[in-house]
């Protein structure tokens, strides 16, 4: 018995001790899982921390980097930021904050809830924003209050770019969208998200680097991979200069429901208040397929396309004082409203009577419609001086009969001496001829960066483009004479041949016109008996392309078919590659085909004759002061050199 009892309590201590042995194995291995579990939360925890930090640091480069790249392009365009510039005056001070308060706020709580956003503001150059009124005038003069003109000698070496090209300061006027919150174009939100990508790459880098160590030999391979970095980073930044002001124009397109460009006659407006003509009016109001801001934008001056831009009339301040005196039921005198003023029909002032101190005809109350919507106007220093511009002919103006003037270049020298100081695509340049308006609309201008060029103290190549709207060519393009037909060339093609607005006689008709050869030759094949001679186009050489300016000289002829209907035509021809013969050929084209031996090509100031050459041999010469031309002779060699020339067709 003893020896079962000592057997039996021998064992119940091996069990025990066994038990805490494993109680003690379970406890340190808690412990351990424990310890494991905290010390992998910890580094959780700081992970997430060094991951925002990283975010926050990426997020800050890339609105410093977008910022910064901004303000290049606008210093480039030359447009300065007058946000920070005190304005004498209480209404103008609380308009601008309060519109640039409203879309920082919108900015803000965009970037809030979406993570496209880089920046709580927009890094936009920020302008002065006022109530719209009418002026007079056909230009793109606008009047500004007296305490711009202060604000702007103020301003200092804020100004970007500079304005040492005795040129005057233009000013961006545009219409602010009040949806508008930064980014909204795909351009500029594309950008954003190509430098965030980029300062990701950057920081990830660094903070790796870091996390590795920091060893002698690990410091100079950094330090050489960083200069390599950054010489490429550099160049990037040389090529991110084009796609970062192809993205500013883009935000400049959701910015403003419309904008043009213009230069001020005089700061004598009202506060709060800016004087706009009814050309600067109209293409605020009424935007075409060719303005700046048909950039994405869903039809014509339109917000997304379908809320139609609202407008109104300006009230002349005098009709309050008259509508006050002038009460319903009242028996006083209609004709003066106390002051010995008088008075139009309802209530207003007449046209030619203002309170003292204001330019008599200068206001134009009620005149035309002005835009509804505060109106941004911001100082562009350096507008880059225009080389070249293309107008083109509105239907209103074709059947006005443009194509009957006479000469066109010094009438539209006059108007944009008289009237323009900028063109910006899509404007509309109003000239007139015997108190007749022609309108042309700015299709394109050189350099075509900005869209907008100044024209003051700098050359200037006209070209009038072909009409755009085509397809009524032939009603656009008579002259109103009784139904009289009128044939224009309003396109060339690739291989030279030209396309004429169809004439009345001529539908459903056999053609009759003989084209002459490159060479001067006729191509006459003999008739058969009883069939209609045909007659073959001329193989004239093909048109420069459009963006090619040297050697080039744009031709325009004039002249009536044999007929009497009037034609004109336009070509682009290269002067060292195209000869005599192949002008020659163009103006029998446009003129009918009628022979080139028939007439002579002249220009109007100053007259020069030029005719081809009777002889045989090709010989040129000048007799009586005309110049006979060698058919075979260049464009560049008898005079005819890059530019525009105008040759009307005469008979002889």
């Amino acid at each position: 018995m003893d020896f079962e009892n000592a057997a039996n309590r021998l064992a119940r201590d091996q069990n025990t001790a066994l038990a805490k042995i494993r109680a003690s194995r379970s406890a340190r291995e808690a412990t351990a899982k424990s310890r494991r579990e905290a010390e992998a939360s910890k580094r959780h925890v700081e992970e997430r921390r060094r991951r925002r930090r990283m975010e926050g640091e990426c997020e800050r480069r890339t609105h410093d980097e977008v910022r910064a790249m901004l303000r290049r392009v606008e210093s480039i365009l030359g447009a300065a930021d007058v946000s920070g510039l005190s304005v004498a005056g209480g209404g103008g001070v609380g308009m601008t904050t309060t519109m640039t308060t409203t879309t920082k706020s919108q900015s803000s709580s965009s970037s809030s809830s979406s993570s496209s956003s880089s920046s709580t503001s927009s890094p936009l150059a920020a302008g002065w924003t006022f109530v719209a009124t009418s002026i007079h005038g056909d230009g793109d003069k606008i009047t500004l209050p007296p305490s711009i003109l202060e604000s702007l000698f103020m301003g200092g070496d804020n100004n970007n770019g500079n304005n040492n090209s005795n040129r005057p300061i233009a000013f961006r006027v545009g219409v602010i969208n009040p949806e508008y919150v930064y980014p909204s174009s795909d351009g500029m939100r594309g950008y954003i998200n190509v430098v965030r990508l980029r300062n990701e790459r950057r920081v990830l880098r660094e903070n790796v680097i870091g996390d590795v160590g920091n060893t002698i030999t690990n410091e100079n391979e950094n330090d050489e991979g960083d200069d390599g970095d950054d010489e490429d980073e550099y160049e990037h930044e040389y090529d991110e200069a084009g796609v970062a002001l192809d993205a500013y124009l883009d935000e400049l397109a959701h910015k403003y429901i419309s904008y043009t460009h213009g230069t001020v006659v005089e700061f004598t407006e009202e506060e709060g208040r800016v004087g706009l003509p009814e050309s600067i009016s109209n293409a605020l109001l009424r935007p075409n397929n060719l303005s700046l801001t048909c950039r994405g934008k869903g039809g014509n001056g339109s917000v997304d396309g379908d809320k139609i831009m609202p407008s109104r009339r300006t009230v002349d301040p005098a009709a309050t004082i008259a509508d006050a005196d002038v009460a319903v039921g009242e028996d006083v005198d209609e004709e003066t409203d106390g002051n010995d003023v008088k008075l139009v029909p309802d209530g207003r002032r007449s046209a030619n009577e203002f309170d003292g101190g204001r330019t008599t005809g200068h206001p134009a109350y009620g005149l035309f419609d002005v835009p509804d919507l505060p109106v941004e106007v911001l100082p562009i220093y350096s507008l880059p001086p225009g080389t070249d511009c293309t107008l083109v002919p509105t239907s209103s103006s074709i059947r006005n009969g443009f194509y009957n003037i006479g000469d066109v270049k010094f009438m539209l020298e006059q108007s944009l001496i008289r009237a323009r100081a900028t063109l910006s695509r899509g404007d509309v340049v109003r000239t007139w001829r015997r108190g007749v308006p022609f309108d042309l609309i700015v299709s394109d201008v050189m350099p075509s960066t900005y869209g907008a060029i100044c024209c003051v103290n700098t050359d200037l190549n006209v070209d009038i483009g072909p009409p755009m709207n085509e397809d009524d060519g032939h009603d656009d393009r008579g002259d109103g004479k009784g139904g009289e037909s009128t044939t224009v060339t309003t396109a060339a093609d690739v291989d030279g041949s030209t396309s004429s607005a169809p004439s009345s006689s001529s539908r459903g008709a056999p053609s009759d016109r003989t084209f002459p050869a490159a060479r001067g030759h006729v191509i006459d094949p003999p008739p058969e008996e009883g069939a209609t001679t045909v007659r073959v186009p001329p193989p004239l050489p093909p048109e420069p392309a459009e963006d090619v300016r040297i050697g080039v000289c744009v031709v325009q002829i004039r002249g009536r078919t044999s007929s009497g209907n009037v034609a004109s035509g336009r070509r682009r021809f290269d002067v060292v590659a195209t000869t005599v013969a192949d002008l020659f050929a163009f103006a029998s084209d446009v003129c009918g085909g009628i022979d080139p031996s028939t007439f002579r090509l002249v220009t109007t100031f100053p007259r020069k004759v030029f005719e081809l050459s009777s002889s045989s041999s090709g010989g040129g010469g000048v007799y009586e002061g005309k110049s006979r031309l060698d058919a075979n002779a260049t464009l560049v060699s008898v005079g005819i050199l890059q530019g525009q020339e105008l040759f009307m067709v005469e008979l002889v």
